[in-house]
């Protein structure tokens, strides 16, 4: 077995599943991404995100996360700890429990769609003001919003979005594009490139759709572009992202990376969330069961068979990139 290296995992849905289920506390199996399951796949950093659907009673749903990431830090402070630009990334990898910082998955979480603008950024600088840096904003979902186009929509970037953009310039928050339709990633960093903004870019839970079509996954264009921006490319755990069959084309997708000019920039984020209040046949079993928690990773990276001459490859894939980029771009 290679060396078990120390996991920074770009994306976890603890925090919706915890205002979702009665309940549910950070220590239960029925989601991937819990204390007990971070500690067997030695999972040191995990950033958590605050995620909504485009509906009324957004912000309300999103403020509740943000009060629970709070309290969850309080009681669980045995296991978890804030990430913030106090803690040294070095010291992370020997301190006992997972530190954690937050991101938000969709920017209806700090804007209904009838809200002033301004609202926008008054609610996002509270979400900030209780949980710490963010990590980065998603600024879609699935659908549209007042921001821009979803990954099943072919809308591109909005007015909103443009002016949210022009907000976050130079605040150290990464611009996430995991959830964009390909116009809206296009347009965004158009838009970021003609206004000379200071944004970092990622796509925080995506695989290659040159190994799985899917339009949750990036094309060739954007991971070229995810390169050039000295980005992160965080590799989803989810069997409709990763090939409805094969378990094992996870592995092809971070070789492909690796093939392909991301050996600097290719991450985790393997995007568990509550399987339990979803119930879409063609999607059971939401994950391969090699890959349906964090506990998994040990096996996960064995699975890559990595000889001596990759292990470099290696150690960045499961921290050292997040760590350079956290480092250069976020603090």
């Amino acid at each position: 077995m290679v060396p078990q290296f120390p996991v920074f995992d770009l994306h976890g849905d603890l925090l919706s599943y915890l205002i979702n289920k009665e309940g549910s506390t950070p220590m239960d199996s029925d989601i991937g991404c819990s204390i007990p399951f971070w500690k067997k796949g030695n999972v040191k950093l995990q950033v958590l995100s605050i995620f909504t659907t485009t509906n009324l009673g957004s912000v309300k749903k999103a403020r509740h996360q943000a009060e629970k990431y709070k309290e969850i830090l309080n009681v669980y402070s045995d296991h978890i700890y804030p990430m913030d630009s106090r803690n040294d990334l070095n010291s992370i990898i020997k301190t006992p429990g997972t530190a954690v910082m937050v991101a938000i998955e969709n920017a209806s979480g700090i804007c209904e769609e009838e809200d002033h603008l301004d609202q926008a950024f008054f609610n996002l600088e509270q979400i900030i003001e209780q949980t710490g840096p963010l990590f980065y904003i998603t600024i879609t979902h699935h659908t549209e919003n007042r921001f821009g186009g979803g990954n099943y929509s072919k809308v591109g970037l909005k007015p909103d979005g443009e002016i949210l953009l022009e907000y976050l310039s130079g605040k150290k928050i990464a611009v996430d594009l995991s959830h964009t339709s390909d116009k809206m990633a296009f347009d965004l960093l158009n838009f970021i490139d003609q206004k000379q903004l200071d944004i970092p870019v990622i796509a925080s839970h995506s695989n290659f759709r040159n190994i799985w079509d899917h339009p949750r996954n990036l094309p060739e264009e954007l991971v070229r572009e995810i390169i050039k921006r000295k980005g992160l490319m965080g590799m989803n755990f989810v069997r409709a992202f990763v090939d409805n069959d094969h378990h094992y084309t996870l592995q092809n997708h971070i070789r492909f990376g690796w093939a392909n000019g991301l050996e600097d920039h290719l991450a985790f984020g393997a995007d568990f969330f509550w399987t339990g209040s979803l119930n879409d046949p063609q999607r059971i079993p939401y994950f391969h069961p090699e890959h349906e928690n964090a506990g998994k990773y040990p096996s996960i990276i064995d699975h890559l068979k990595v000889g001596e001459e990759e292990m470099e490859k290696l150690e960045k894939l499961c921290y050292l990139n997040v760590c350079k980029f956290i480092k250069s771009q976020i603090f």
